[in-house]
């Protein structure tokens, strides 16, 4: 799979009630064993089956591709967008009386929202994914434009840092939250009782990137 042209990829829509239809099965489908088995271990053929595809080429039609396909169930971003636009819109008014860790909670804590809904855990396990494959200088520069934008305010809050420096910070933690919330995610899925509740775990989360980013620099 060629992951770095996951940012640039378009799907292909289609209007008819009929097309949107098949296409949010196959979405909704290709999600949950994406999200339970790995992006690339899934054969594009079970999950025509399991959306009860008969026709063949159906990925290719509406989607182009499984990089397309991709690209569509990360473009409903529901779960996450509403919450963290919300934060972004308070803290941008205020300029430059924004912390390092408002700017920070705005990029951990809206995922909170994405644990409540099978979609949105889905939708966090595959990011985690993706992730994993992009170079350093692409996770600090999201395709998910409220990412983006959280992390530019961290960047703006680091620049005593050299700029290497502050990028490889800011890309890992970028992994910290996917992969962490990721966890969080496969714990619910798999009903295991996590170490903590839900206000400490965010506040750790929280401490530990903070931490990371403010570390002396030797």
């Amino acid at each position: 799979m060629d992951w770095q042209a996951l940012a640039t990829w378009s799907a292909r829509p289609r209007t008819s009630r009929r097309g949107a239809e098949t296409r949010e099965r196959i979405i909704a489908v290709a999600a949950d064993l994406f999200a339970a088995r790995g992006i690339e271990a899934v054969a594009l053929s079970e999950i025509l089956e399991r959306a009860g595809q008969a026709n063949e080429s159906a990925i290719h039609y509406h989607f182009g591709s499984r990089e397309g396909l991709l690209v569509a169930i990360f473009h409903r971003r529901s779960a996450v967008e509403p919450a963290r636009e919300e934060r972004l819109r308070e803290l941008e008014v205020r300029g430059d009386a924004v912390t390092l860790e408002e700017a920070t909670a705005a990029l951990v804590i809206p995922l909170r929202e994405a644990m409540a809904t099978k979609w949105g855990r889905d939708y966090v396990r595959l990011a985690a994914q993706a992730l994993r494959h992009l170079p350093n200088k692409d996770r600090v520069r999201p395709d998910e434009p409220t990412s983006r934008r959280a992390l530019e305010l961290m960047e703006q809050r680091l620049l005593e840092l050299p700029e290497d420096i502050r990028h490889e910070r800011l890309g890992a933690a970028m992994t910290l939250v996917t992969e962490v919330w990721s966890s969080r995610a496969d714990e619910i899925e798999s009903g295991v009782r996590s170490n903590l509740d839900d206000g400490a775990f965010e506040r750790n989360l929280l401490d530990m990137i903070l931490g990371m980013l403010t570390a002396p620099v030797r």
